[in-house]
Protein backbone atom coordinates (compact mmCIF):
# COMPACT_ATOMS: atom_id res chain seq x y z
CA UNK A 1 0.00 0.00 0.00
CA UNK A 2 1.45 3.76 -1.14
CA UNK A 3 1.39 6.35 1.62
CA UNK A 4 0.06 9.26 1.34
CA UNK A 5 3.16 12.10 1.96
CA UNK A 6 2.09 15.72 2.87
CA UNK A 7 3.87 17.85 1.70
CA UNK A 8 3.69 20.64 4.36
CA UNK A 9 4.46 18.40 7.08
CA UNK A 10 7.40 17.40 5.38
CA UNK A 11 8.70 21.10 4.41
CA UNK A 12 8.18 21.99 8.10
CA UNK A 13 10.04 18.85 9.67
CA UNK A 14 12.69 19.06 7.81
CA UNK A 15 13.38 22.36 7.72
CA UNK A 16 13.20 24.47 10.79
CA UNK A 17 14.19 27.25 9.39
CA UNK A 18 10.91 27.66 7.70
CA UNK A 19 9.28 27.18 10.91
CA UNK A 20 11.41 30.30 12.60
CA UNK A 21 10.22 32.29 9.48
CA UNK A 22 6.86 31.04 9.93
CA UNK A 23 6.72 31.89 13.31
CA UNK A 24 7.76 35.03 13.31
CA UNK A 25 8.61 36.81 9.97
CA UNK A 26 11.48 37.25 7.20
CA UNK A 27 12.36 40.54 8.52
CA UNK A 28 12.73 39.86 12.80
CA UNK A 29 14.81 36.62 11.38
CA UNK A 30 17.00 38.64 9.01
CA UNK A 31 17.71 41.48 11.41
CA UNK A 32 18.72 38.76 14.29
CA UNK A 33 21.35 37.21 12.27
CA UNK A 34 24.54 39.10 12.67
CA UNK A 35 25.97 40.88 9.39
CA UNK A 36 22.84 40.17 7.57
CA UNK A 37 22.73 43.38 6.59
CA UNK A 38 25.87 43.71 4.69
CA UNK A 39 24.35 41.02 2.34
CA UNK A 40 21.95 44.42 1.23
CA UNK A 41 24.83 47.12 1.29
CA UNK A 42 25.64 48.04 -2.61
CA UNK A 43 29.11 49.35 -2.59
CA UNK A 44 29.48 49.32 -6.41
CA UNK A 45 27.25 50.16 -9.64
CA UNK A 46 23.30 49.94 -9.09
CA UNK A 47 22.44 46.93 -11.47
CA UNK A 48 19.40 45.16 -12.48
CA UNK A 49 20.45 41.64 -13.00
CA UNK A 50 18.92 37.75 -13.58
CA UNK A 51 18.39 36.23 -10.20
CA UNK A 52 20.54 33.56 -12.31
CA UNK A 53 23.51 36.10 -11.72
CA UNK A 54 23.63 35.56 -7.67
CA UNK A 55 23.15 37.79 -5.10
CA UNK A 56 26.58 40.32 -4.94
CA UNK A 57 24.98 43.45 -6.43
CA UNK A 58 22.34 45.76 -7.01
CA UNK A 59 18.49 44.57 -8.07
CA UNK A 60 17.48 40.71 -8.81
CA UNK A 61 14.70 39.99 -10.49
CA UNK A 62 13.51 36.89 -12.63
CA UNK A 63 14.47 37.49 -15.87
CA UNK A 64 16.05 41.24 -15.25
CA UNK A 65 12.16 41.82 -14.72
CA UNK A 66 10.87 40.79 -17.45
CA UNK A 67 7.86 38.62 -15.81
CA UNK A 68 6.73 42.60 -14.47
CA UNK A 69 4.59 44.68 -16.16
CA UNK A 70 6.12 46.87 -17.73
CA UNK A 71 5.04 50.13 -15.88
CA UNK A 72 5.56 48.36 -12.97
CA UNK A 73 9.06 47.39 -13.94
CA UNK A 74 9.98 50.91 -14.75
CA UNK A 75 8.63 52.63 -11.44
CA UNK A 76 11.30 49.82 -9.47
CA UNK A 77 14.04 50.37 -11.16
CA UNK A 78 13.71 54.02 -11.25
CA UNK A 79 13.25 53.84 -7.35
CA UNK A 80 16.10 52.21 -6.86
CA UNK A 81 18.45 54.01 -8.69
CA UNK A 82 19.37 51.17 -11.30
CA UNK A 83 22.41 52.19 -13.64
CA UNK A 84 22.88 49.09 -15.46
CA UNK A 85 20.34 46.32 -16.74
CA UNK A 86 21.88 43.06 -17.78
CA UNK A 87 20.44 40.28 -19.48
CA UNK A 88 21.73 36.79 -20.30
CA UNK A 89 21.58 33.96 -22.94
CA UNK A 90 19.40 31.38 -21.90
CA UNK A 91 17.07 32.97 -19.36
CA UNK A 92 14.42 31.21 -18.16
CA UNK A 93 12.11 33.87 -17.37
CA UNK A 94 12.59 35.83 -20.95
CA UNK A 95 11.19 32.42 -22.47
CA UNK A 96 8.07 32.32 -19.77
CA UNK A 97 7.25 35.59 -21.05
CA UNK A 98 7.55 35.37 -24.59
CA UNK A 99 7.06 31.91 -25.18
CA UNK A 100 6.87 32.75 -28.94
CA UNK A 101 10.15 33.95 -29.26
CA UNK A 102 11.83 31.79 -32.22
CA UNK A 103 15.49 33.35 -31.25
CA UNK A 104 15.18 34.09 -26.95
CA UNK A 105 19.07 34.64 -26.78
CA UNK A 106 19.11 37.30 -29.19
CA UNK A 107 15.43 38.89 -28.34
CA UNK A 108 16.52 39.29 -24.63
CA UNK A 109 19.50 41.11 -25.32
CA UNK A 110 17.11 43.48 -27.55
CA UNK A 111 14.40 43.89 -24.64
CA UNK A 112 17.06 44.53 -22.42
CA UNK A 113 18.46 47.77 -24.53
CA UNK A 114 14.79 48.78 -25.28
CA UNK A 115 14.22 48.33 -21.40
CA UNK A 116 17.46 51.02 -21.12
CA UNK A 117 16.49 53.58 -23.26
CA UNK A 118 12.71 53.53 -21.91
CA UNK A 119 15.41 54.69 -18.63
CA UNK A 120 17.51 56.87 -20.77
Amino acid sequence: MQQTIDIDTLWRNRLPFIQQLVATDARRVITGTPNSLSAFRLERKRVLTCIDGGITEGLHLAGSGVLLPENQLLEVVKRAGIEEITTHAGCGAFVKAFPESHDPDEDVQAWGIRLGRKLG
